[in-house]
């Protein structure tokens, strides 16, 4: 038996809303049963791992690509999502829209363009992940000023203390919400162990985290103070001389770029609702039929998901190009 073209596409469209429902229905199902069973495991590996964190130290194995993808995943889930999304639970997301698109495309598109279209959305979570990311470096670099004056302040206070002096810090009312989160988490973790170099790892977090040139520098000087007592005020004050003079430079540059993201973010999709009615108006083409051509036919439906995908990709790249962080 021969399907009409558009009957099949709703049959694969229903198909893979159904195959949508019987996951999303298992996981609302079973949520908690799997949110203790992955607790569980956690709790039962947590000394191994912390193990296995100082011999992968040692040993190099930290430099693996594998370990490098984990924690940058890590530490874009934690800042962007405040650890409410595990990194098994970001990429079963990722998988589960690349199945959906593909069953969706797969009845009128060859399978490796379906293939290659389920790919490409599939990469829109880390996408959108990753602006989010960058704006809260951007927001975090902002708050070098403020950081390194309360933490000089305190550092004095607490006569070379560096750890009260970052307790200070996070008890402080200062508006560095970002730097305030991820400094608890590292000092957390200080406390944790006495190794001279899981400490240095660990101070690297901040650097990790806010992405800069000057938490690059501050992340060796709290390694500095922490790990063997060296005084650090020198240091300090040449990072929060540095980041007076980038702020004047930046408010210039960010004051330059701002409109070409609004150009691309608005202009783009009134052109394309403008073609549309251009063409319904003018080219006698009804609006059903602009429908059926553009969202059930091959060509159609390629061109508008890669444009919807280039249109996404655009955005993000702007994003990371015009919104430069505070630094030097």
């Amino acid at each position: 038996m021969k399907f009409e073209p558009d009957l099949y596409v709703m049959l694969s469209l229903i198909t893979a809303f159904i195959y949508l429902l019987i996951i999303v229905g298992m996981l609302v199902l079973m949520h908690k049963k799997i949110a203790l069973f992955i607790k569980a495991i956690q709790n039962r590996r947590r000394l191994s791992r912390d193990t296995h964190a100082y011999a992968s130290y040692t040993l190099g194995e930290e430099n693996s690509l594998l370990n490098k993808l984990r924690a940058h995943l890590g530490n874009m889930l934690f800042l962007v999502t405040h650890e409410r999304l595990s990194i098994t639970g970001f990429l079963a997301a990722m998988i589960t829209i690349f199945f959906v698109i593909f069953l969706a495309s797969v009845s009128h598109l060859e399978p490796l363009f379906s293939v290659l279209l389920a790919t490409c959305f599939c990469t829109l979570p880390y996408l959108f992940m990753r602006m989010q990311l960058e704006r809260i470096r951007r927001k975090a670099s902002y708050e070098g000023e403020n950081l390194m004056n309360v933490l000089l302040s305190n550092y004095f206070i607490s006569g070379g203390n560096m750890p009260r002096a970052i307790e200070a810090i996070i008890a402080s009312d200062v508006k560095i919400d970002v730097s305030r989160k991820v400094l608890r988490k590292m000092l957390l973790d200080l406390r944790t162990t006495g190794s001279p170099t899981y400490m240095r790892r660990i101070c690297e977090s901040i650097h990790t985290a806010l992405g800069t040139n000057w938490s690059k520098m501050l992340a060796y000087n709290l390694w500095l103070s922490v790990s063997s007592g060296t005084d650090v005020t020198l240091a300090l004050e040449d990072i929060m001389k540095q980041l007076r003079e980038a702020r004047i430079l930046c408010e210039e540059r960010k004051r330059l770029n701002s409109e070409s993201v609004r150009m691309v973010m608005i202009l783009m999709p009134l052109l394309y609702f403008g073609s549309v009615m251009i063409a319904v108006t003018h080219l006698g083409i009804s609006l059903s039929g602009y429908i059926r051509n553009q969202f059930f036919s091959a060509e159609g439906f390629f061109m508008f998901f890669m444009s919807l995908f280039l249109y996404l990709m655009n955005i993000a790249i702007l994003e990371v190009a015009t919104g430069r962080k505070l630094d030097f």
